[in-house]
């Protein structure tokens, strides 16, 4: 009997605790961005290939966003977002910031053909936002493909094929911005 008693009990507070401590969740605010996702006849578009990777916020509550993008008229909130490169299915990295509000702040794309890869992203308490990430440089003198951009007018030059040193065949980025946007 008591036992049972101690179980109904338990089982009534339990219950009782959801109900009582349960909160209608009210949005503060929603953005979309990306793509028309269409990957093109070739291809099929994957949730993947738009995503977001990392989430950081400063001390003053500015949010900072690193994730993929893709081909097709991307934007983010109303903003173009700038792709390098043409592949169907090639990503490159776009960096977004908004107010603790969801204000449009800044953005840049990083990247170039193909996709980039192992994206991670922090600030310092100084005011450096660091993103660092892996890109192959497809880029040849003799194709189309887009060597990997750091920031708008920063690039790589063209890679070389096979075995033969070229500083521009490296693949680790770390890229430093300052949080209003601007590469450092």
């Amino acid at each position: 009997m008591n036992k049972l008693l101690h179980y109904t009990f338990t089982i009534f507070f339990f219950l009782f605790s959801f109900i009582t401590f349960s909160q209608d969740y009210q949005w503060q605010w929603a953005h979309r961005g990306g793509g028309n996702q269409n990957a093109g006849s070739n291809a099929s578009w994957q949730p993947s290939l738009e995503q977001i990777y990392d989430v950081k916020i400063d001390q003053y509550n500015n949010y900072y966003f690193a994730g993929a993008v893709t081909n097709y008229n991307p934007v983010f909130i109303g903003e173009s977002i700038t792709k390098y490169g043409t592949n169907n299915i090639d990503t490159d990295v776009y960096i977004v910031s908004t107010d603790c509000e969801g204000n449009y702040r800044w953005h840049t794309t990083l990247g170039g053909e193909p996709s980039e890869f192992y994206v991670s992203m922090d600030l310092d308490h100084i005011g450096g936002l660091y993103i660092s990430f892996t890109a192959i440089n497809s880029s040849r003198s003799n194709n189309t493909n887009v060597p990997p951009h750091y920031a708008p007018g920063v690039s790589l030059g063209f890679g070389t094929n096979g075995a033969n040193p070229n500083p521009n065949n490296r693949r680790i980025a770390l890229v430093k911005y300052d949080t209003e946007g601007n590469y450092l």
